[in-house]
């Protein structure tokens, strides 16, 4: 059973690949009107304004992922100011280039209405289910994937795999590495990897030299490792969600994916010629999977599905019609776009519409009283859990942190000692005012151990140095007591506490 020969990038005809990306960019426009997605969709916005006051990450703030989602992220802000809007539209972006790359890449094997459907289809899991926040794991998909499709052609084409795949290691380490990995299977494999290692080590001299090991082993290795395991871990997408939606979601998010990757590692072994593409698409799709390991959740299940539902590609035959490919094509489209789009419809994951607009008040309310330069704190009104944080209000606000630990994980910042650091650096820092939210305050997960309540040294801290300055729904406005500053009435008269 042989493969059918492949194309090179200058033979890809580009104006379909572009159509699949702008076709994406329509269809998936309307996610722009989506509940905010506060912590995930704040961890990159957050960096991007971090990155702007001067702040390195890791050492300035915490972080879980590779600092380029951040950085890209900047660019626009630093250009037109920070808002929902333009992380939105950035992500949008890169979810439309997913498309378009998706579309190459089928291209290998498919003929074109076939590589648009796959393209569109694998592209979308993410703004259905997760949203269109910038974050960085999208992006580096999309830099895995653009690196991988390039490889296998010219010396030059490697180096260029390389640097792509050097750059999605900078936004998600673990993509990065996934993709390298991949990357083995080409023959110009020792190009790549010393390409890779031009963007890898200078970050990770960068990164010691600045910051302390122990805080550059917790962020990128201890807690990446052991954390999404012990304090996140989950068993199945039924533990978090209603059995029927459950069900449905299984069926785009984990059956199809996980077949695909089975039967092209049949394909791999049984056909001749050997086709390097095929296995370094299977090998990275099949890496990817590791991401459901640990958080076995809907929207990590959505991450890693995209470079496995591109394996559809190499069974459509590309002069030949064949019913048998046209019905497994038609209906693995239909599945992982009709089941997601139901499931949202179904409100599962929706957020009630007021969060949001008590959301931007309490930002609004917070940048009234205090300067740019001024840091905050975007906290918990309890934090003996210490799930989530409303990360994006860092961004919304445009402010720099009162401390280094930004982001709220369960097992660290509930700990006696993350909070004993907290305190101390408010009061370094003279953080006059916090944003806190009352609705997740309590919330954990009872398959893992975020269950068990931790310090309460920072909750007696606030307790006694701050007051309620105004309240909006979710959210608490507070300000140091005794503040020489002069402290401006709520600007909704309903939001005052």
């Amino acid at each position: 059973m042989a493969i059918m020969a492949q194309v090179s990038p200058v033979s890809v005809r580009w104006t379909p690949a572009l159509a699949t990306g702008l076709v994406a960019l329509v269809l998936f426009a309307q996610r722009m009107t989506a509940s905010i997605n506060e912590f995930d969709g704040g961890i990159s916005s957050s960096a991007a304004t971090f990155t702007l006051h001067g702040l390195l990450p890791y050492r300035d703030y915490w972080l879980l992922y590779g600092p380029l989602s951040g950085y890209a992220l900047a660019v626009p802000t630093a250009l037109v100011g920070p808002s929902v809007e333009l992380t939105r539209l950035c992500g949008l972006i890169v979810i439309a280039a997913q498309a378009a790359i998706g579309y190459a890449i089928a291209s290998r094997w498919a003929p074109r209405a076939a590589s648009f459907l796959i393209a569109i289809a694998a592209s979308s899991f993410v703004p259905i289910l997760i949203g269109l926040e910038l974050s960085a794991w999208p992006l580096a998909m999309l830099l895995a994937l653009s690196g991988l499709w390039v490889l296998g052609w010219t010396r030059a084409s490697a180096v260029i795999g390389g640097c792509l795949i050097g750059l999605a290691f900078l936004s998600r380490l673990d993509v990065g590495a996934y993709a390298l990995l991949a990357a083995l299977a080409f023959r110009d494999r020792k190009i790549v990897f010393a390409t890779f290692l031009v963007f890898a080590l200078p970050f990770a001299a960068f990164t010691l030299l600045t910051t302390p090991v122990e805080a550059v082993v917790e962020q990128l290795i201890w807690y990446p490792l052991v954390g999404p395991r012990v304090f996140r871990g989950l068993p199945d997408i039924a533990s978090t969600l209603p059995p029927v939606s459950a069900f449905l979601l299984s069926i785009p998010l984990m059956l199809l994916p996980r077949t695909m990757i089975l039967v092209s590692v049949i394909r791999i072994v049984v056909s001749r010629p050997i086709d390097r593409a095929l296995i370094g698409l299977t090998v990275f799709a099949a890496l990817c999977q590791i991401q459901t390991l640990g958080r076995a959740d809907a929207q990590h299940f959505a991450l890693a599905a995209m470079p496995a539902i591109l394996l559809l590609a190499p069974f459509v035959r590309r002069q030949q019609k064949n019913a048998a490919s046209f019905a497994l094509l038609a209906g693995s489209v239909t599945v992982c776009l009709a089941i997601p789009i139901a499931v949202v419809a179904s409100g599962v994951f929706a957020v009630p519409q007021e969060r949001d607009a008590t959301l931007i008040q309490a930002v609004q309310a917070t940048r009234m009283v205090t300067a740019t330069s001024d840091p905050i704190f975007v906290g918990l009104t309890r934090t003996r859990y210490a799930f989530t944080n409303s990360l994006i209000a860092y961004y919304l606000a445009d402010r720099r942190p009162g401390t280094a630990e930004t982001m709220f994980n369960p097992g660290i910042t509930n700990s006696d000692a993350t909070q004993r650091k907290i305190v101390a650096e408010l009061q370094r820092t003279q953080t006059d005012f916090l944003l806190l939210d009352e609705a997740v305050s309590d919330k954990f997960e009872p398959q893992n151990e975020s269950r068990i309540p931790g310090s309460t040294i920072l909750d007696e801290f606030v307790a006694s140095e701050y007051g309620t300055m105004c309240v909006f729904g979710d959210y608490r406005v507070m300000a140091k007591l005794g503040t020489d500053r002069a402290v401006p009435p709520c600007p909704d008269p309903r939001g005052r506490p």
